[in-house]
């Protein structure tokens, strides 16, 4: 037994192996109790297994409440995450950080969808919500080096330095070299200097690779192996946390363990509780049948590691620090690093500077406690009584159709009794109305049906998964109305919606700005992330872990069709605005909103990368074509008819406001008496005035309209006459041509003529 800690002092190896030891112990014993079998429960009622309780000659069908109720809100809730682009999308407080906040959501989806297997990861968490009271993810920082081999046959030697040279970390292990069989061997070939070639030839080789991945690694922690201390509440309250799990030599060995060590260690680890009833359930094919005998390789024996996650105050200093401690075997041991250089060998723990990797969800939240209730916790017993309830209609069914029958005893032969089948032969001493005689069973169907539908509405009632959204309900399809439907469709999605509300406040939200925070930590070099459609390089040692940005998770309608309504109420409102504020350029409207509006209608269509569709206005190219055509435009002299155009437009609109003014002039006017008259003659003059100026503005315009298009004439009018005298003076000059011509034809005839 390790001495008690005293302040002031160091804690020692011992001193941390024991308290973290004891609270691990304390935390299975806990877990691994009334938790443990609950959720053990909640797998065998999931997979309809039998109760236990079955009789034989009985019915034993098992009804699937528990496994409907789930898979049924799995795809709603699946999609509320899922289908769109983006997960999660940070929010800026100002102006300055909205290009960093687009920058940091594009990121951390990439590394939630494409980095690590988001949809599977996503899936996981949310079922074991929903079947075993909080799903569990691990979210950490991790660095291996992936090797694999590849086999090549008939390479030239270019191929193969080509290949040498194109991955910086590529060896080859094996190679053959042979003379090329298709080559021409009676074929001279010279070098430059005249002298024979060698025969061309091939090699077979086999190529090892390596590469060094360092990614932000999420991945899904079965319930059972998850270690919490008795007394939290939540994950960022209590002691410690921590992951046990069974690990080969040769994966314990990738820490950089110290492999004797882990070969000393126990391998089962009983002691922390990975034989637990639980565990046994989700693993039954493990321990159908016993291992016989050790592993034959050591690398591949497995050992019980547990990574806890402790408070402890290491120096003594009076304040406590998150340590990550790494223990073994059934006594606890303090896992040790191995030594390969000096100084860097010693005990696996350290204190964790990073975020804690665990991050829990839970369907219903329970104030003041960690975990929450899952569907098993609302329908369980509900699908014992129906189990038990169908179990006796069908019972009672299979005795009325096989029913007791009385015999006298010697006046019938009893093996004819006994064997039944169709068209029987029963061989009787006396009339077969008086020697046998039924014992009719009363059916019990009628009064059973009543309470099979009473279960269905309390299961509904409690779950929110009702026959109408599972379209397993005809008669309220034909019955009720349609305002009736969408009523109880949208109650069933308010049920899911607070559900995924729940997950996404508690869960997804801390996920990612735990992969933010690891980014910015851990990555060492630039990376290329699809933002708004294009590539593009991205550094998170750049930004600044600033806490001003807010994580949201946009869960929006639970029903496409009721967005996508919505999105097209919105595209009409503006294309009313638009012409009220003379184009695009404001104020209540930019081509930037209008972009967002149909970017959110291709993605509420279910349509991926909406950016294929429609291009951002505020992209580069888009801004130079924007001021081409502006500069064009104005370039462009006006026409006299859009001018005239412009005036009316004008004009109507000055009188849709006086009009509106008037109105409401008079509407006053109802209500006031001396004062509505003085307020009426001063309108009025005032409406005078504005006429009189508008219509200044309106004759001069027409004026101004009318002598532009008196000079277009005239200038147009002058135009024809001088094509029409240079047309003019074209035939005549044709003519005189012609003329010239013909006098010419005359003189060379008469001087023909001449004797």
């Amino acid at each position: 037994m390790a001495r008690r800690h005293s302040p002031g002092e160091a804690l020692t190896t011992d001193e941390i192996a024991s308290i973290v030891g004891n609270e691990i112990l304390s935390s299975v014993g806990y877990i691994d109790g009334t938790i443990a079998q609950e959720r053990a429960n909640a797998l065998k009622y999931y997979r309809q297994e039998q109760y236990g309780n079955e009789q034989d000659g009985r019915s034993k069908v098992v009804t699937g409440d528990v496994i409907d109720t789930v898979e049924w809100m799995m795809p709603q809730l699946v999609r509320i995450f899922m289908s769109a682009d983006t997960v999660v999308s940070f929010q800026p407080e100002g102006r300055e950080d909205e290009d960093a906040a687009k920058q940091k959501t594009a990121w951390c989806n990439h590394v939630f969808k494409r980095d690590n297997d988001g949809f599977t990861v996503a899936y996981d968490w949310i079922k074991d919500a929903l079947l075993q009271k909080n799903g569990l993810v691990k979210c950490y920082w991790r660095e291996t080096e992936e090797k694999w081999t590849t086999k090549h046959s008939g390479l030239t030697e270019e191929d193969v330095v080509f290949m040498l040279g194109n991955e910086p970390d590529v060896e080859v292990l094996e190679q053959r070299i042979y003379e090329d069989p298709d080559a021409d061997a009676e074929a001279n070939q010279m070098d430059e200097m005249g002298m024979m070639m060698p025969p061309p030839v091939l090699i077979d080789c086999t190529l090892e690779h390596k590469r060094d991945i360092k990614r932000v690694h999420i991945e899904g922690i079965p319930p059972e192996e998850f270690l919490i201390s008795r007394e939290s509440r939540s994950m960022d309250h209590g002691r410690m946390k921590g992951h046990r799990r069974r690990y080969t030599i040769s994966e314990a060995l990738e820490f950089g363990f110290k492999e004797d060590q882990l070969l000393a260690l126990a391998e089962t680890g009983s002691s922390f509780g990975l034989s637990s009833s639980e565990h046994v359930t989700r693993r039954g094919q493990e321990y159908e049948y016993p291992r016989t005998g050790a592993a034959i390789d050591e690398s591949t024996r497995e050992v019980t590691l547990v990574e806890a996650y402790m408070d402890l105050d290491l120096d003594g200093d009076g304040r406590s620090q998150l340590v990550q401690v790494w223990l073994g075997g059934d006594s606890h041991e303090l896992i040790e690093y191995e030594d390969e250089d000096e100084g860097t060998g010693g005990y696996a723990y350290e204190v964790f500077g990073d975020p804690l990797p665990f991050i829990d969800i839970t369907p219903i939240r329970m104030p003041h406690a960690f975990f929450g209730r899952s569907m098993f916790d609302l329908v369980g017993d509900l699908q014992v009584i129906h189990s038990t309830v169908l179990r006796q209609i069908l019972d009672n069914s299979y005795q009325i159709n096989n029913e007791r029958v009385a015999i006298w005893e010697g006046k019938v032969d009893l093996d004819d009794m006994l064997v039944k089948r169709p068209g029987g032969v029963v061989r009787t001493k006396g009339p077969p109305g008086e020697v046998i005689s039924g014992m009719p069973v009363q059916p019990i169907g009628q009064m059973l049906f009543p309470l099979l539908e009473y279960l269905e509405q309390q299961r509904e009632g409690r779950t929110g998964v009702t026959r109408n959204a599972q379209g397993m309900d005809p008669e309220s399809v034909t019955n009720d109305t349609a305002y009736g439907m969408m009523r109880l469709m949208a109650a069933a999605a308010q049920r899911i919606e607070l559900i995924a509300r729940m997950m996404a406040e508690t869960g997804f939200k801390k996920l990612f700005t735990n992969i933010l925070r690891l980014s910015i930590a851990h990555q060492d070099k630039t990376r290329e992330v699809r933002l708004s459609g294009e590539w593009v390089k991205m550094d998170p040692r750049s930004w600044q872990v600033t806490y001003d940005l807010e994580a949201e998770v946009g869960l929006g309608y639970d029903s496409s069709e009721q967005e996508l309504v919505a999105i097209n109420s919105v595209l009409a409102d503006m294309e009313k605005i638009i012409p009220l504020q003379g184009g695009v350029q404001g104020p209540l409207l930019t081509l930037k909103n209008v972009h967002e509006a149909l970017m959110a209608k291709v993605s509420a269509a279910g349509l991926k990368r909406p950016d294929r569709f429609y291009t951002n206005p505020e992209s580069p190219e888009m801004q130079q074509m924007m001021q081409q055509q502006a500069q064009a435009a104005q370039n462009q002299p006006q026409d006299a008819g859009l001018m005239l155009a412009q005036g009316q437009i004008q004009n109507d609109q000055m009188k849709i406001q006086m009009d509106g003014q008037k109105a409401q002039a008079d509407t006053e006017d109802k209500n006031r008496s001396h004062e509505k008259d003085m307020l009426k003659i001063q309108i009025e003059a005032d409406l005078k005035r504005r006429q009189m100026e508008l219509d200044a503005d309106i004759r001069r315009e027409e004026i101004a309209a009318r002598l532009d298009m008196k000079a277009a004439e005239i200038e147009a009018a002058d135009e024809q006459n001088v094509i029409k005298l240079q047309a003019q003076a074209d035939i005549e000059r044709e003519k005189a041509d012609r003329n010239s011509f013909e006098r010419d034809q005359d003189r060379v005839a008469n001087a023909v003529d001449v004797p």
